[in-house]
């Protein structure tokens, strides 16, 4: 297992104030495959070796006793399993396919097994999380499949995080009805071979604090780096990194500032697709950690949670971020996702009537100002995103005119509380 320790080297180099270092026999990090297409499960990319020709990442055979039940999987037949999801995400999971880690989202597969469909029903309405996990050219035939599956319930649909491949199939006349499509966020992207704060060129302040908390003599932090599928699960260790999420989020749900784009995870629901880095302080406890799940549709990393523990010290989170950086520029990988940023106004791609345009624009930006997205934008730009990954996301509704189930199921997944806000509102202009 490779992990990071703080070392007395008092150059003024990031990097130099951790060595990598194996507790294992294995010398040297997961690698890839002829194709760069990394496996996070397997030190060897897939069964075989660096060099080897199988291009799509392994499942592993033996059953795995952590998976939930299966009744979270939908097909036609109820013939799919957790393994099929897995062995579909490794090819073609994204950053919007969070919902994988949270047990309260479905995942559809198809008949063939080759696609996916990664979704949550709320008042009736399917809300489908990012492009179907399928080639391009299926996309047709796993929607007409899902939309079977969706007519036996009568549940209606929307998309949440759709990208440029599947606004084309809705805006071009492949669906079944016309549709209103609208763009809402924009997917922010780190590259580890290039980002300037790794490569300690900018951000200085970042580096200066990463520095102080790794110095044995003032932080006294250790960095570590657990990937379960590649040395079994640690089942102490994940108690504690479980218990270290949960105490975040009751924390976080305390503060009462109204947060959007939150999905609550089972961090360890997909162990095959993941790689924790974690924080120990002084006394060997954990005081924070970064999940990073392997998204197959961009061969690199969603970061997300990447967090501390309440009241542990400052700078924890940017040290995580920094760490990832630094562990996937050593493997290669070019793409780390940082997940949303909501734009501040939204932008209609379909056709809309002036009147819904307009309605749609008040409502956004309504809602927009009432939200931290602002300090979420900050903070991305200061581990300066790569602009050339950026990539558009959209809101999907399948109808002309959104329904208003379709419109508060999606404000509930995105955990935008609009009752919340206008209370919130008039409380303010009450005071």
């Amino acid at each position: 297992m490779w992990l990071s320790v703080p070392t007395n080297n008092d150059s003024s180099s990031t990097e130099s104030t951790y060595s990598y270092m194996t507790s294992s026999s294995s010398t040297r990090p997961p690698s890839f495959s002829s194709s760069s297409s990394y496996d996070p499960r397997s030190e060897a990319g897939s069964r075989g070796t660096a060099g080897s020709t199988e291009t799509v990442p392994h499942v592993p055979s033996h059953p795995c006793t952590r998976y939930p039940s299966t009744l979270r999987v939908a097909s036609l037949s109820g013939k799919a399993s957790i393994r099929d999801v897995e062995q579909l995400a490794v090819q073609y999971g994204s950053m919007a396919h969070m919902g994988l880690l949270d047990p309260s989202y479905s995942v559809f597969v198809n008949e063939a097994k080759t696609g996916a469909i990664c979704f949550k029903t709320l008042y009736k309405i399917a809300v489908v999380m990012g492009d179907p996990m399928c080639d391009l050219a299926q996309i047709a035939s796993l929607l007409s499949e899902f939309s079977l599956y969706r007519r036996r319930k009568r549940w209606g649909m929307a998309v949440l995080g759709a990208k440029t491949e599947l606004v084309r199939y809705f805006s071009e006349g492949e669906a079944e009805s016309r549709s209103t499509i609208l763009q809402f966020a924009r997917e922010r992207v780190l590259n580890p071979l290039t980002n300037s704060v790794v490569n300690e060129t900018s951000g200085k302040r970042i580096l200066t604090q990463c520095r102080q908390l790794l110095d044995a003599r003032k932080g006294g932090l250790t960095l570590h780096i657990y990937i379960p599928s590649l040395h079994g699960p640690d089942h102490r260790l994940e108690a504690e990194l479980r218990a270290l999420y949960d105490d975040w989020r009751t924390a976080r749900n305390k503060s009462r500032r109204p947060q959007a784009f939150i999905t609550q995870y089972d961090p360890f629901l997909m162990p095959h697709l993941m790689t924790y880095i974690y924080t120990t302080g002084p006394d060997g406890a954990v005081n924070g950690f970064a999940a990073l799940r392997w998204i197959g549709a961009n061969d690199g990393y969603h970061i997300d949670p990447c967090i501390a523990a309440p009241g542990s010290r400052n700078g924890i989170s940017d040290l995580l971020l920094f760490a990832a950086m630094a562990y996937l520029r050593q493997l290669g990988v070019s793409h780390l996702s940082l997940g949303l940023e909501p734009l501040e106004s939204i932008e209609p791609v379909s056709e809309m009537s002036p009147l819904l345009a307009h309605l749609t624009q008040r409502i956004y930006q309504h809602t927009f100002r009432r939200l931290p997205i602002p300090g979420k934008r900050a903070y991305f730009d200061k581990f300066k995103p790569d602009d050339n990954q950026d990539a558009p996301v959209y809101l999907i509704f399948s109808s002309t005119i959104p329904e208003p189930r379709q419109v508060v199921a999606v404000a509930h997944i995105a955990n935008i509380s609009i009752r919340r806000l206008f209370i919130r509102e008039k409380q303010k202009e009450a005071s």
